[in-house]
């Protein structure tokens, strides 16, 4: 895979993304709830009264009382109880006097809950969260990329194309536009503006003419039997596992577009506790069987270790089709071709500043 290509259309788009999420969430909530806590929080910062203020009580039993104080002018999240910003862990109820900032610290609850919330991707709502960090209910974050791997007409080999896609949600948009970067944007529609809760990276392949090999691949013999049905497929022998055009080769530049995607986006994130990728789908439109390609490359690379193949034709609506970026016929998904639908884990820090 050309690394200037992955450079291009994964690592500065997303870094993009990353530096305006941040921006905008200094002064924006992630949850309607959360609005009057972020205007305090503003409120202090512009006074000069640092929100880290009371950092030298969060490690002391002083701060176990003051999570039991009546607080409703405070901004600080050492005063605020996990419940009071919509966790929803498991491992809450066996856990007494959690703050919102214990949230934040390695090994916090969320880091991990995302194993306990799998997203619903055939519903007319992935994201399972409610949660100030990751519910995104105010839909000001979300985002929908839009990429796909075909084969070159050119040199014959497995290659990303430039012409991508980005919507993304209003007021993110309006971050992008105060950036200098060639990345282009366009708002969600009115009728869509609930995707703004997503986080979501979309890899259409295009199976059409792809190289499927007799050589000691397992994966290569289950194409050669369930997809050489259809007319665009063609089938020869090779020695070299990395035949240009093959399953071979698909499965080796999949790979390294997942782990590309998912260290920049836990290594880079817009909050030290992102976990990456956290789920992901495989939507098909000719046989099931086509998304076992993809199945270890995605428990290799996602979080959760749960991945879901879904039917096109399950998404039955324009809203659940938009959520991937196919509602117009010129955008559906056509035959011979998958999509890889992958959720990012939404995780926000709720201080305008730094948290450490």
């Amino acid at each position: 895979m050309n690394e200037e290509s992955l450079k291009a259309l994964i690592h500065e788009p997303l870094k993009s993304l990353e530096l305006a999420i941040r921006n905008l969430n200094r002064h924006v909530e992630s949850d309607p709830d959360s609005r009057i806590f972020k205007q305090r929080q503003i409120q202090k910062l512009f006074s000069g009264n640092a929100s880290n203020s009371l950092k030298q009580i969060v490690n002391s039993e002083f701060s176990e009382e003051v999570l039991n104080w009546v607080t409703p002018n405070e901004s600080h999240l050492a005063v605020l109880r996990a419940q009071e910003v919509g966790c929803h862990s498991s491992k809450l109820q066996s856990s007494k006097n959690i703050s919102a900032l214990m949230l934040h610290r390695e090994g916090g609850l969320c880091e991990s809950c995302h194993t306990e919330n799998n997203p619903a991707f055939a519903s007319a709502q992935i994201n399972p969260y409610q949660c100030w960090r990751r519910g995104q209910r105010s839909s000001n974050f979300g985002f929908l990329y839009n990429l796909t791997l075909q084969i070159d007409g050119r040199s014959g080999k497995w290659a990303l194309s430039t012409a991508t896609r980005l919507k993304v949600a209003f007021k993110l948009h309006l971050s992008l536009n105060e950036m200098e970067h060639n990345l282009h944007s366009t708002p969600f529609g009115n009728d869509f503006i609930s995707l703004g809760r997503n986080m979501m990276i979309v890899l259409r392949i295009k199976l059409n003419n792809l190289v499927v090999s007799d050589g000691s691949s397992e994966l290569s013999s289950l194409l050669q039997t369930q997809l050489l049905s259809s007319r665009h497929m063609t089938s020869r022998s090779s020695e070299t596992k990395s035949e240009k055009g093959s399953t071979e080769e698909l499965r080796n530049v999949v790979e390294t577009i997942l782990r590309r995607i998912d260290d920049s986006w836990e290594q880079e994130g817009v909050s030290k506790n992102s976990r990456g990728i956290l789920s992901a789908a495989v939507l098909y439109t000719d046989s099931k069987d086509s998304t076992d390609l993809f199945q270890s490359l995605l428990e290799g690379h996602i979080q959760s270790k749960e991945w879901a193949p879904i039917a096109f034709k399950e998404l039955d609506n324009d809203l659940k089709k938009a959520q991937y970026g196919f509602e117009k016929q010129k955008n559906a998904l056509r035959p011979s071709e998958v999509a890889i639908c992958l959720f990012m884990d939404p995780i926000l820090d709720l201080g305008v500043d730094s948290i450490e």
